[in-house]
């Protein structure tokens, strides 16, 4: 893409401090990741679906389309769909903060010792947890991984309810 002649790289990236209580904070860039990324991302971690449950009139009766046939909607608080959902969208969070991480050139000097395996959902799960454990290790706290996450969110663009929500799932498994 060009303006005016001149080649645009519009990439954003943002430098996101995270505080240390007994001296300087550190200091992290965050790259805005490239436009189809979400794709990547539920294609590795695909976010579940909520099983199906029948819609109850009174005294027991199911509801009944104009056809006749039940009618049914996604029971969102089942235990099973609520863990894997929590459980895939802590994989999708570590994967964009890596990612974010790791895409931003300023970031040169940082390494981690996790080293995916298959290039499949499998073997990026398993790099997942990994990359997550190395969080551990490096003394990141929720806090922390709420700042590094919400830096993410700022140079995507990217807002919302949905997120937010996605956000306190990502940090409340640990």
């Amino acid at each position: 893409m060009k303006l005016n002649g001149q080649q645009v790289n519009v990439r954003a990236r943002k430098l996101t401090r995270i505080p240390r209580p007994d001296g300087e904070p550190v200091g992290l860039w965050i790259a805005a990741l490239p436009l189809g990324f979400e794709e990547k991302v539920e294609q590795l971690f695909p976010s579940p679906v909520a099983p199906e449950r029948l819609i109850w009139k009174s005294k027991g009766i199911p509801e009944r389309d104009g056809d006749g046939r039940p009618m049914t909607k996604p029971d969102t608080n089942d235990p099973d769909y609520k863990k894997a959902s929590a459980r895939s969208t802590q994989l999708q969070g570590t994967f964009y903060v890596y990612q974010s991480l790791v895409q931003a050139e300023q970031n040169n000097g940082l390494a981690f010792d996790s080293v995916l395996g298959e290039d499949t959902p499998a073997g990026w799960t398993k790099f997942m947890d990994e990359i997550r454990q190395e969080f551990k290790d490096a003394g990141l706290s929720s806090g922390d991984l709420s700042l590094l996450m919400t830096a993410v969110l700022d140079v995507n663009n990217l807002s919302g309810e949905k997120i937010k929500e996605a956000m306190n799932d990502f940090l409340s498994l640990g």
